[in-house]
């Protein structure tokens, strides 16, 4: 009391209690209850769970006003955590694992493992960071302001803690604050973090939640929950705008597609019916390209042709096949040249068109060039694909547009980096917009989900205002 120079009055562990729970998630449901009963001092909780004291010590510790206005520390433990703090770092594996002869190896082995490093490494942080990780590897327990505990995933956001706490509260949710502070809701909660969510009185989420790349939400469940409002919101809208852009698609393919072979699509895509299909497609669950790809292959014989009449050169330096995992139908490996006017990547349907002297060039099925190639010469088309596992990636064009900036360039290609993907043709040029850059790129990627996820991290970049395939 006199080295802290402190009056008894400010001395808050005269009296103690101590109380021993089940399991991790008890701690917290135990506080809350205690919060609730009686009024917490500020400013003394202390969470040696989340935060372990340099030894591995692990408690909750907490002060409130008790009986007759008196106060009264609480610390709150598993049983686990309570034979840590009295025995040491042993005694956590017999909890941990139970009491099997092969889990009291396993706690051996690790300890000897601790007693053979002694000369290389601190024993006391070693153990702590193997303690931490063992307990929190996969979850997190987090508190709603009246002190209730709540479980979650390890990596999850506000808005998961939303969605658990009930489905309305996610669908309203417009922001956080953790332990009053707020912050974006792609924020990564920690233990113990006290949460707060702000909320509008009309339910309308984003439908940028259920994007992975964004990172709103970790939980799957959630995205779920997002999806059925959007389904049950916009099924009559989703109904004709996915039968619209079916139809505007097909159309622009001039391909036929009657409704014995929609429906047959339909069943392939686990959905039981056209309307169905349209619905997906509109909501955004099933794209053109997952659709398209399994499109039937008809009127082959109308595709056949003679080589020796197509190729003016010679036939023999055609029979080599380029690197790009391209293979021609029917035929066996023939030179394939991605075409420059579309670019297409996996797994864009894609068609190919016999040159005199350049063997097969290879376009987007919807390309305009290719298709007014093949209204001119239809007997120069030819089946093409992706085959099973391309040997190497296609190159796409990618630009941005964002405010100028310091360290744009570095954060620009630090993201791309961060993809694992490879920057080719750079070049930055000013917008007529005052305090505009256009910066245009290329990048090799083996499939078009790469570039989708590089596209929605590029636009999470501060001062991006764009960006976009080329």
């Amino acid at each position: 009391m006199e080295s802290k120079g402190r009056s008894l009055d400010q001395l808050f562990d005269v009296r103690a209690i101590r109380v021993k729970v089940a399991n991790l998630s008890d701690c917290y449901t135990a506080l809350g209850v205690i919060h609730e009963k009686w009024q917490p001092i500020p400013k003394e909780f202390d969470d040696y769970i989340a935060n372990p004291k340099t030894n591995g010590y692990q408690s909750l510790h907490t002060a409130v006003l008790g009986p007759k206005e008196r106060t009264l520390e609480v610390q709150i433990r598993t049983q686990a955590m309570h034979d840590y703090a009295e025995l040491g770092v042993a005694a956590h594996w017999r909890y941990k694992e139970g009491n099997s002869a092969s889990n009291q190896q396993d706690a051996l082995n690790w300890l000897r493992q601790i007693l053979d490093s002694k000369d290389d490494i601190n024993q006391s942080d070693d153990a702590v960071d193997q303690f931490k990780a063992a307990v929190f590897s996969d979850r997190v327990y987090v508190l709603t302001p009246k002190g209730q505990a709540i479980e979650l995933i390890a990596g999850a956001t506000p808005l998961d803690f939303a969605y658990q706490i009930h489905t309305d509260l996610g669908h309203r949710c417009r922001g956080a604050k953790i332990n009053n502070k707020i912050v974006p809701l792609t924020y990564i909660l920690k233990n113990a973090d006290v949460i707060e969510i702000l909320t509008t009185k009309i339910p309308h989420p984003s439908r940028d939640w259920i994007s992975p790349h964004l990172a709103y939400l970790k939980s799957p469940k959630s995205r779920t929950k997002v999806r059925a409002w959007f389904k049950q919101q916009d099924q009559e809208k989703n109904l004709s705008e996915g039968k619209l852009m079916l139809e505007r698609e097909l159309n622009r393919l001039h391909y036929q597609c009657d409704p014995e072979t929609l429906l047959k699509i339909s069943n392939k895509l686990n959905v039981s019916s056209i309307n169905e299909l349209y619905i997906n497609i509109g909501s955004g669950d099933i794209t053109l390209n997952q659709f398209l790809a399994r499109l039937p292959i008809n009127d082959k014989a109308q595709r056949a042709f003679n080589f020796s009449n197509i190729f003016l050169g010679d036939k023999n330096k055609l029979l080599k096949n380029t690197d790009n995992g391209i293979h021609v139908r029917g035929v066996g490996n023939l030179l394939t040249v991605i075409a420059n006017c579309c670019k297409p990547a996996p797994p864009e349907l894609i068609g190919g068109f016999i040159t005199l002297n350049r063997g097969v060039s290879i376009h987007k099925a919807d390309c305009t060039n290719f298709l007014h190639l093949l209204e001119q010469s239809p007997m120069r088309r030819i089946d093409v694909d992706w085959g099973i596992e391309p040997s190497c990636g296609v190159s796409v064009d990618i630009m941005l547009i964002a405010y100028d900036r310091a360290d744009l360039l570095k954060d620009i290609s630090s993201t791309i980096s961060n993809e694992r993907l490879k920057i080719t043709n750079m070049k930055m040029a000013p917008s007529e917009q005052e305090g505009e850059m256009h910066l245009e790129f290329s990048v090799d990627i083996n499939h078009i989900d790469q570039l989708s996820r590089l596209l929605d991290r590029l636009l999470q970049l501060p001062n991006i205002i764009e960006a976009r395939r080329k």
